[in-house]
Order: C-alpha cells, then sequence, then structure tokens
C-alpha cells in the first residue's frame, strides 16, 4: 500500500472561517482546558452596545472549526409559537424595546419556524456532499 501524503502543517485559525458555535458558561475554563491538552486556539472579544462576548476558536481533529463563547450575554429573542418579529436596528442588533412586524401577518411563528428548519436541513445536506 502506498504512502499516503498527509500534511501534518496546522492549518490557520481564521475566526471568520465558517463554523459550528457552542455555548459554555466559563471561557477561561476552556482556555485552561485547552492549554493541558495541547490545542491550539485563538481568542477575540466582542463588544457592541456594551455586550461583550468572549470567544475562543479552534479546530476539532478532523479539520472543523469550532467557536466556544459566553453567548448567553447576547440577548436573543427565541422562536416559539407565541413569538413576535422584531426587526434589526441599523447595527444589526435587536431593540426589545421597539417591536416591528418584518413578516406578512398571515405567517405564523411556527410555520417561519418549520420554514427556517427545513432550509437549514437542506442547506446542511448540500454542504455534506
Amino acid at each position: 500500500m502506498e504512502d499516503l501524503d498527509i500534511n501534518d502543517e496546522p492549518r490557520p485559525i481564521n475566526p471568520k472561517d465558517n463554523h459550528i458555535s457552542f455555548e459554555c458558561t466559563d471561557v477561561d475554563l476552556v482556555k485552561r482546558r485547552l492549554d493541558v491538552m495541547g490545542i491550539r486556539y485563538v481568542i477575540a472579544l466582542v463588544e457592541e452596545e456594551g455586550i461583550k462576548v468572549d470567544q475562543v476558536f479552534l479546530h476539532d481533529p478532523d479539520g472543523y472549526m469550532i467557536e466556544m463563547c459566553n453567548c448567553d450575554n447576547i440577548p436573543i429573542l427565541a422562536i416559539s409559537s407565541s413569538c413576535h418579529f422584531i426587526k434589526p436596528n441599523k447595527f444589526g442588533t435587536y431593540n426589545d424595546k421597539i417591536m416591528m412586524p418584518i413578516a406578512p401577518p398571515n405567517y405564523s411563528c411556527g410555520f417561519m419556524e418549520t420554514l427556517m428548519m427545513e432550509n437549514l436541513s437542506m442547506d446542511m445536506l448540500n454542504f455534506s456532499f
């Protein structure tokens, strides 16, 4: 069997690259554990309108980019059957004091949630092949 040409050079960690994000409760603990395991990572701090989010980016063993962050600092409105649609402000974030409908009145939140999940599923299938 022929030797495979394997590139063992570490790939650059680019936070702007496609990645999956996981929320964690203690970003500093994640960094300490990665240090102990000898796993390379880069950190970033995003601050917008006084809200700070610490991010840690790394590659998994298969080379996929992973983000660990304390995203619970970000005010997010969950999609549910009783949700309201809100319009982002000029910064692309949401102000919970100003609720503005952005979907046609005959669209229910359940319909929009189903549509979003179907689109995500199809996008993931296209990405997989």
